[in-house]
């Protein structure tokens, strides 16, 4: 669908849900019993489905791309690529039960009420640097890097960014220096809408 139906219907099937809310036994309000609480970010914002479409319009996306939101929260970038492009699968991964049970909710509305191949829509309740989350054949990889630092953006980095076949990764915060961009062709910032402000979103094309 466009642009313009496919912001609607984000809009449509998320409309009641708040993420900024947390169940009691959510993992973020217990990060100090896990081995990695560096590792993960509790701050919590969202990127509007108009900043979604100006990252869109900005990647040449095709039927063979796989995309990936690291820490997609309730899963509206994930929906939003799955309804405005044709990628082969639009992924999230989140580490809050809450916001996982909120994206799985809406794929379970979306494989109930449409005709659509839902299957293309996953999401995995993991810690996006897990050594045991596979994200080797993403070829598109988003994330709202805001509140990350640079030890993890160099973590992200070092995952994903010798993927075959990558083509673009989008943060809201750039890769430190010290990371390894031979592989990059070029770059590019773009302004995004987000909850909190308009935000600059750093698009490193590897095609």
């Amino acid at each position: 669908m466009n642009k313009e139906q496919a912001i609607k219907k984000v809009k449509s099937i998320y409309r009641g849900i708040n993420s900024y809310s947390l169940d009691a036994n959510d993992p973020y309000n217990n990060l100090n019993k896990f081995k990695n609480k560096n590792d993960v970010v509790s701050t919590y914002g969202e990127i509007l489905p108009i900043g979604v479409s100006n990252i869109i319009d900005n990647v040449f996306i095709d039927k063979n791309d796989v995309f990936f939101d690291l820490g997609c929260g309730c899963g509206k970038v994930v929906a939003q690529f799955y309804y405005q492009t044709c990628v082969k699968s639009s992924n999230g991964v989140e580490f809050s039960t809450t916001r996982f049970s909120q994206a799985e909710k809406i794929k379970e509305k979306i494989k109930k009420n449409e005709t659509t191949d839902s299957n293309r829509l996953n999401f995995y309740r993991y810690n996006f640097l897990n050594k045991n989350l596979d994200l080797s054949h993403g070829t598109i990889f988003y994330s709202a890097s805001t509140c990350f630092d640079e030890k993890t953006m160099v973590k992200i980095w070092d995952k994903i960014s010798n993927n075959e076949n990558l083509n673009a990764v989008i943060v809201l915060t750039s890769f430190p220096e010290n990371c390894d961009f031979s592989k990059v062709k070029r770059t590019k910032e773009i302004k995004v809408p987000c909850s909190w402000s308009t935000s600059d979103a750093k698009i490193y094309y590897f095609k």
